[in-house]
């Protein structure tokens, strides 16, 4: 089977683009959020936005775009098979290089007593 790679740089606009589309009235914020010495191969991107969408949707929206899924029933992260057909309507592996996607948001400010 073929494997399709997907670096960072373009997954990153690869969900600017799915979150525009999917919520036109919502301002994103995409960043490389990196994790520091010792998890080199592992990478993650912070989505934020301050209103809109709730978390839930937003999350829907980026699971498939994950290099790792997360198991509440163990507490790990296991690599998460993803499967395309490209262009020649052959079944492609994807392998993204973004490992998590944690989304902050929608961001609401307490109000004042």
């Amino acid at each position: 089977m073929e494997h399709l790679r997907i670096p960072t740089e373009t997954l990153v606009e690869q969900l600017t683009e799915t979150l525009a589309r999917r919520f036109p009235t919502t301002v994103f914020a995409v960043r490389y959020n990196d994790p520091g010495p010792g998890l080199l191969d592992f990478r993650c991107l912070d989505v934020i936005w301050t209103d809109g969408p709730s978390r839930d949707r937003v999350e829907e929206v980026l699971e498939p775009f994950q290099g790792r899924e997360w198991d509440p029933a163990t507490g790990r992260l296991g690599k998460a098979l993803r499967y395309q057909v490209d262009h020649a309507g052959r079944l492609v592996q994807v392998r993204y290089d973004v490992s998590y996607i944690f989304c902050d948001g929608p961001y609401r400010p307490s109000s004042a007593v």
